[in-house]
């Protein structure tokens, strides 16, 4: 991965139809998705952020690969990394976020700077528990 610009400030990875990709984040809005090993992004950038991407996590749901980003615009965005398409609203900044399964629902944990940690159901695509 090469070709990565330098700023990248968060990373994750995920396999997608067979191959590893990582997803690729930083001082720009945008959201890159390179095959590792690879020197080109494949296919257009994850585009909705007006500030730099800060946070990534990556997960299956439903049988469909996702993305959550969080941005230094104040906002958590959910992507099917598959289509590029962002999936529901923006939900509310967070300082951090990861993805898990709990009890079998797949959720996001965000965490604020306010100390508070939120729970979101991503099988409703951002209806928070």
């Amino acid at each position: 991965m090469q070709g990565v610009r330098p700023a990248a400030q968060a990373i994750a990875v995920i396999e997608l139809e067979g191959r590893a990709v990582a997803v690729v984040g930083g001082d720009d809005p945008t959201i890159q998705v390179w095959e590792v090993g690879q020197e080109e992004p494949i296919g257009l950038a994850l585009a909705g952020h007006t500030s730099g991407v800060t946070d990534l996590a990556t997960a299956w749901v439903r049988g469909r690969a996702i993305v959550v980003s969080g941005s230094d615009d104040d906002t958590t965005r959910v992507w099917d990394l598959a289509s590029g398409e962002q999936i529901g609203e923006p939900l509310m900044s967070a300082m951090s976020l990861t993805v898990a399964e709990v009890g079998g629902v797949p959720v996001l944990v965000t965490g604020h700077a306010d100390t508070t940690v939120r729970v979101w159901d991503l099988s409703f695509a951002g209806a928070q528990r």
